[in-house]
């Protein structure tokens, strides 16, 4: 019984890591239930053609997807790539 509980446990928390701390869920086909988190406004710098993310990806406006909760985010599939998914503040896209 308490290895039932151990592993839903788990279970649950691995279910939970996609989604943000303000409660809303990544899409899953941003990066498939993982690499996907808030980054600082810092690592952000709005251009006129988009967003550019980590002074190196350029993410047209067109491209990004609206953030629920106003913070910027960003899902990666590998650390040096482009962001699969990234999400703006309203009001900026």
């Amino acid at each position: 019984m308490l290895k039932a509980i151990a592993i839903l446990t788990m279970t649950a928390g691995a279910a939970a890591a996609h989604e943000t701390h303000t409660g809303w869920a990544y899409p899953p086909h941003c990066c498939s239930n993982r690499d996907c988190s808030e980054i600082d406004a810092i690592r952000v710098r709005v251009t006129p053609n988009g967003y550019v993310v980590d002074g190196v990806h350029l993410v047209y406006f067109r491209d990004a997807l609206r953030s629920p909760d106003s913070q910027y985010h960003a899902c990666y599939l590998r650390a040096w790539a482009a962001p699969r998914c990234f999400f703006a503040p309203p009001g900026l896209m």
